[in-house]
């Protein structure tokens, strides 16, 4: 009778040990977030198999406030995915996805102002961290508001693989004084779309890589831009603006280098008295 006792206890602890493994691993790593309320401090880790968060569909759920602080870390083996949307001001969000996920996709939606945005695929600007990634990286972000911080890094380091494309769409649907900046590095071809309506934005691209593929397309309506892009290394380097504005002038500076190949174009409708800042530089 003491054995079967005995025998029973140390079942039960097994069983507890056993459910509490279950209850705190997931290999779905499936995370649903809905959240309504000002200064939320909220971290997000997952780690391997089928990782994804979500916050859409936009409509009913995402994270609707002020001042919010959002990580999230994607880390390892299969497929890394994030969607949501924050409604409000002065929110900061950070994604990274990276150690070996075979198909990172990053879409965000933000509606407010002051608000940072940063999404790291494989990762740099300068947090390195890319010797195995895989690429096949795709990011979609869009603004509505003014003041806005946007960073998007893409980047694929492994030396044996991977020509899988690196792609960004970047809109800002409409607001002022917002930053976009756009890293794209490593062995994958690079893709970018941006779009942008509203005055005094800012835009900065860089696309370089083993790959001989490098694709900007870029469209701005507004006033007083700031452009900067950058192709380098391997050619297949193929730029196309298209810039309008009604008075502030546009101001936009290009490079294009390495291995020859450069295609660039250029729509400009500018109606500022004093002309509008243009400078392209091929190599």
């Amino acid at each position: 009778e003491g054995f079967t006792v005995m025998g029973t206890k140390w079942a039960l602890v097994l069983l507890t040990v056993l459910l509490l493994i279950k209850t705190t691993t997931s290999w779905a790593n499936e995370i649903y977030i809905s959240q309504v309320g000002d200064n939320l401090t909220l971290n997000i880790t997952q780690e391997g198999e089928n990782h994804s968060i979500t916050g859409l569909p936009f409509a009913t759920q995402g994270i609707e406030g002020d001042r919010n602080s959002i990580t999230i870390h994607q880390d390892g083996e299969e497929y890394h995915q994030v969607e949501g949307q924050i409604v409000g001001d002065d929110n900061t969000i950070d994604v990274y996805q990276g150690g070996g996920g075979k198909s990172n996709f990053a879409s965000g939606q933000i509606i407010g102002d002051d608000n940072s945005l940063k999404v790291y695929q494989g990762k740099h600007e300068n947090g390195t961290t890319d010797s195995i990634e895989a690429g096949d990286h795709t990011s979609y972000s869009v603004i509505i508001g003014d003041n806005n911080n946007m960073e998007v890094y893409q980047t694929d380091g492994a030396t044996n693989c991977c020509t899988s494309a690196h792609f960004v769409g970047n809109v800002i649907y409409y607001g002022d004084d917002n930053d976009v900046k756009t890293v794209q590095q490593g062995n994958g071809g690079h893709y970018l779309q941006t779009e942008t309506n509203g005055d005094d934005n800012t835009l900065d691209v860089l696309q370089r890589g083993s790959l001989n593929q490098h694709d900007g397309d870029i469209e701005l309506w507004g006033d007083n831009h700031i452009v900067d892009v950058q192709q380098k290394d391997n050619g297949g380097h193929s730029i196309t603006l298209d810039l309008t504005n009604s008075g502030g002038a546009y101001n936009v500076n290009t490079l294009q280098e390495g291995a020859t190949a450069q295609t660039y174009s250029l729509i400009g409708v500018c109606t500022n008295v004093n002309g509008c800042a243009v400078s392209v530089t091929q190599n």
